[in-house]
Order: structure tokens, then C-alpha cells, then sequence
């Protein structure tokens, strides 16, 4: 009897607002065969609906109050500085590491929050937040040189398009680019299939997600050459999905997952920290006395000096290819990241401010006592009437367009997350009107006759957004054919794979196994079964990346609109 395998491959952002239609048009056949032959649904995201903390929340089974991930920065104890988030600072053991040490041999590609890379029981290839190619982003440390071969050197762990598609002659290029990133990452897929044994295998294409961030306006313009740009990414990880799955037999079970959905920006951006301001929550050295304005000013100028950096870097991709354009980005990539962490320390009165937008997608800090360095509002009684302020302040802002609320939601930290990271947390997330209606922005506009929220054209050409519903397929021998399913939720794609290989699930997880995908003759042979094992783990001290290496997630993360 051959033993049971797993395939689990992530498309990053994809929805079945476009799945559907396509599908039933025939023009996504090995999807359409999919959902037919097993069971789908939606896929509930965290909270907010990005990569970071829903793609450690799928690896770990565990919310993010539990692993620690919130967001793509994690603010520093005691400091206002913020890192870029990395594996060193899960608080959780992950899917492949538990699967391995059950004697389960795995081999991973491209997951978000891999980097660096962890010694697994097979072979493991670090997602978005690995660097480049030139760092060591793959396990064991001598993959990185087959992959190369293999791929003739085109591997990409992710292509910087923000602020280079400024014609349809440079979309055409880019969409170029992506299929072809596209094609070496199934090379490197099909090599590692052949030539590693493996129980679990899994892949991730963030293609989706980023030809939707830049194109997804392009689908509404009648004659544009890249209308079709969306489903001819689509098309091509479908038929991607048909050559990987020639490597399944009648005992492995076929997963296909998203970490969110996706759906059109409205062009309007909401200035939080201006908001605070107009509140008497949030104050910036210009509003200080005398000595201190001119202390900023001289934050302002270095503040001027790196934008002007910004935009050589933006405007030299209008006469140079993105390859170019990259490499002179990263010649400024040490001073720029000094110049702007400099003036944005300076920019903010720190013995006046309550709040503060810290920079993540959905979050407000309250400057608290006793846990940030400058903290003004007291545990207790003060700390609770600041959030309770801001809450009913956000509830209550409307656009003025249309009268309608702005934020569908808003929380309070307690009320999304649990665990013992909780104390990380931002202390209040929003969640703006279907996620993806506004953009959010930390910039203080000085000026109270400017309205907070205003149109915003993204500069790097942004023009959608996450969704909080992404997708889950299953198909397989054990699975039901033809189904659909709800209530799903991305945690639960952790337990649900330990059910399929006959593991205990930790007891300490979030998730529950989707049993509901199961035929009721595997579920009578195989009940699931939990263990009382812990899978949290230490957090790794130490920041993992240079100056340039920050740089470089920076400008990756920037032009998608992330930060």
C-alpha cells in the first residue's frame, strides 16, 4: 500500500470573484475539473487580510495573539522603531518543521515568512521576505545553486513592478515577466519533485496577487491590449495546476489555497494620523515650541533629501527596464532607509502624542506608559477611554461623497486576537469599508482645511486591494466529490493536513480540521485525534537583515502598497 502524500499550492490573493466566471466559461478547465471531481469554498483570511500574518496563521494553525506575526513590521519592545517581520519571529512551530519531525519528508517553495530558511526534513526555498537570490534563501544551502541551474539563473523570488507601468508597452512586458517568473518557479517545482523524496509538497505563487494589485482597473478598459491580463495570469497557473498535478497518484490528496481575496481600490485614501491630530490625539514637532521646530526642520530637510531619492528611483523607470531600475534603487538603499527612519523619528512629539497609526495596513498604537519609551496614557482607566475615543471616532467617519461609513469594523485588539503575543498587538484595528475601499496613510497634513479623506491616485500604479475571503479546493480519494463547503477559515488548513497523514493534532492550535471535506467512510476509519504536545516556541533575538537587505523589502513591500 504506497503511503499517503500531499500536494498544497498556494495562489496568493486569488478569488473566486474571478474563478467563477472564468471557470464557467471554460476558460480555467483544471480549476473547473477541481471543484467538479472535490469539494471548495471560501477561505476566511485573519485579521487584516494580508500575507505576513495570514500565511503564518495557515503554517501555524494558530492566530496571530499565538505566533506573534501582525503584520510585515513588528514594533520593536521598547522603541518606536519598527523591523520587517521574519521566521526568527514566529512564536510557533510551523506545518512542514512538525510534519518532518513526525518523520515526514517536505519540501517547501515560496511561502511568505520562511526566510531565513529553517532545517527541515527535505528541502525548503524562502518566500518574499528572502532578500534576493544573492542571500541564502534555500535549505540545504547548496539548493540555491541547483536552483540556478535549473532555472539558467531566472529564478525570482518576487518582481518589483511599482511605479515601472507607466504604458501599456511596459504592462505587456511585465505581464511577460510574470509568466515567465511563473514558468521558473514550476521548473525549480518539477525538479525538486523528481529529485527529493517527499510526503508533503507545497508551492506558492504570489502572481495573482500582484498582477491584480497593478491590472485590476485594466479589466474594465474596453481595447486596452491588457484587459485580458488577469485571466492570462490566471490561465497560465491553471495550466501550471495540470503539470503539477501529473504528480499525484490514487493516494495523494490535492489542496489548493489562498491567504485572502481581492477586489478593486476606489482611488481614496484616509489620513489616519492626521485624523488623530484633529482629534488632540496625535502631535508632530511643528506644533512644539521653538527649539524643537527647528530640530524638525532639519528632519524635514533630510525628510526632502530621501524622497527626492524616491523619486530618481520611480522616475528612472520610465527611460530603464525594472531589472535596471532596481539595481540603482539599491545603490541608495543604505542612506535612504537612514534618511527616512531618521525623519520619521524626529517628525513626531512623543511627550504630547496618545495614538498613533503605526504603519501597518489597520493598526493604531496607543503611546501607553510603561511599554513604549515616551508612553503618556496610563495602564487602566486612560488607556481604555483613548480607545474607546478613537473607536466611536472611526465608527462614526463617513465619506463625504456618498455619507456611507467608512470603516465596516472596528476593534479593539482583544477582540480579534488571543494568546500570550497579545501584548504585541496593535491596540486597535480598523477595518475599512470591504477591506480594499481605501487606502490608509500615515502622512500629517498640517492643514485643516484639507479634507482626511481625499483621492489618491497611487503613484506606483496600486489599483486593488486585499479581501478577506480567499479559496480553498481539495481533491483526493478521502475527499467529497462535488461539494461545497463553509465556514472555512485558514487556521484550519494546518489541523486538516496533520488528519490527512493520521497525526495527533497539537492541542494548542487554533484551527479545527475540515472535516466536512472528508467522505464519511475515511472519517469512520480515520477519527481525528489531538495530542496535548505545544507547538510555541522562543522567539529568535536579533534582526537577520542589513541595511540593504531592509531596503530591498522595503521598495517590495512599498510598491504593492503594503506599507
Amino acid at each position: 500500500m504506497n503511503k499517503r502524500k500531499v500536494i498544497c499550492i498556494g495562489l496568493d490573493g486569488a478569488t473566486f470573484d474571478l474563478i467563477h466566471p472564468w471557470a464557467g466559461a471554460g476558460q480555467l478547465p483544471h480549476l473547473e475539473r477541481i471543484m467538479d471531481d472535490g469539494v471548495w469554498g471560501e477561505l476566511a483570511s485573519v485579521m487584516p487580510p494580508i500575507s505576513a500574518p495570514a500565511w503564518t496563521s495557515f503554517m501555524t494553525g494558530k492566530n496571530p495573539g499565538k505566533h506573534g506575526i501582525f503584520g510585515f513590521t513588528k514594533q520593536m519592545r521598547g522603541s518606536y522603531e519598527a523591523r520587517f517581520v521574519n521566521r526568527k519571529l514566529i512564536k510557533a512551530e510551523t506545518l512542514w518543521k512538525g510534519l518532518g519531525d513526525r518523520g515526514k519528508k517536505v519540501i517547501v517553495v515560496n511561502v511568505p515568512i520562511t526566510y531565513p530558511p529553517e532545517e527541515v526534513n527535505g528541502c525548503l526555498v524562502s518566500g518574499m521576505d528572502a532578500p534576493s537570490t544573492k542571500s541564502m534563501y534555500a535549505y540545504p544551502p547548496e539548493l540555491r545553486d541547483e536552483i540556478d541551474r535549473v532555472t539558467r539563473g531566472q529564478y525570482r523570488i518576487h518582481l518589483h513592478l511599482g511605479g515601472y507601468l507607466i504604458n501599456e508597452k511596459r504592462k505587456r512586458e511585465a505581464i511577460d515577466e510574470i509568466l515567465s517568473a511563473i514558468d521558473a518557479r514550476t521548473r525549480v517545482a518539477q525538479y525538486l519533485l523528481e529529485k527529493y523524496p517527499w510526503d508533503f509538497f507545497m508551492i506558492k505563487f504570489d502572481n495573482p496577487d500582484q498582477v491584480q494589485h497593478y491590472f485590476w482597473h485594466d479589466m474594465n478598459q474596453e481595447g486596452s491590449m491588457v484587459q485580458n491580463a488577469i485571466l492570462r495570469v490566471y490561465q497560465h497557473l491553471d495550466s501550471t495546476l495540470g503539470r503539477l498535478m501529473t504528480y499525484m497518484d490514487e493516494n495523494t490528496a490535492l489542496l489548493i489555497v489562498s491567504d485572502h481575496g481581492a477586489g478593486p481600490l476606489n482611488g481614496k485614501r484616509i489620513y489616519i494620523n492626521e485624523w488623530l491630530r484633529r482629534k488632540g490625539l496625535f502631535f508632530t514637532t511643528d506644533h512644539s515650541d521653538g527649539k524643537k521646530r527647528r530640530f524638525a526642520s532639519g528632519g524635514r530637510v533630510k525628510k526632502l533629501f530621501s524622497d527626492a531619492l524616491e523619486k530618481v528611483y520611480f522616475d528612472a523607470g520610465k527611460i530603464i527596464s525594472y531589472r535596471v531600475r532596481n539595481r540603482l534603487g539599491m545603490s541608495f538603499s543604505v542612506m535612504k532607509a537612514k534618511l527616512h527612519a531618521f525623519a520619521s523619528s524626529l517628525n513626531t512629539d512623543w511627550t504630547k502624542t496618545k495614538a498613533y497609526f503605526g504603519g501597518n495596513l489597520s493598526a493604531i498604537y496607543v503611546n501607553l506608559q510603561g511599554r513604549e519609551p515616551h508612553g503618556i496614557v496610563k495602564p487602566g482607566e486612560e488607556y481604555e477611554q483613548v480607545r474607546e475615543d478613537i473607536i466611536r471616532g472611526l465608527e462614526s467617519l463617513v465619506d463625504p461623497d456618498d455619507g456611507d461609513p467608512v470603516f465596516d469594523r472596528v476593534f479593539r485588539k482583544e477582540e480579534v486576537y488571543h494568546g500570550p503575543e497579545l501584548e504585541e498587538a496593535p491596540d486597535i484595528l480598523f477595518f475599512p469599508r470591504n477591506f480594499s475601499d481605501y487606502t490608509v496613510g500615515k502622512k500629517v497634513l498640517k492643514d485643516d482645511k484639507k479634507p482626511v479623506i481625499a483621492r489618491y491616485p497611487s503613484p506606483k500604479g496600486v489599483t486593488a486591494n486585499h479581501r478577506p475571503n480567499g479559496i480553498f479546493l481539495a481533491k483526493g480519494k478521502s475527499i467529497k466529490k462535488g461539494g461545497q463547503i463553509k465556514g472555512a477559515s485558514i487556521i484550519d488548513v494546518f489541523p486538516t493536513i496533520y488528519h490527512m497523514f493520521g497525526l495527533e493534532i497539537p492541542g494548542d492550535i487554533d484551527g479545527s480540521t475540515l472535516a466536512a471535506i472528508f467522505t464519511p467512510e475515511w472519517l469512520a476509519e480515520h477519527p481525528v485525534r489531538f495530542s496535548t504536545m505545544a507547538t510555541s516556541i522562543e522567539e529568535a533575538q536579533g534582526d537577520v537583515y542589513s541595511e540593504e537587505d531592509k531596503e530591498a523589502i522595503r521598495q517590495r513591500l512599498s510598491g504593492l502598497g503594503y506599507i
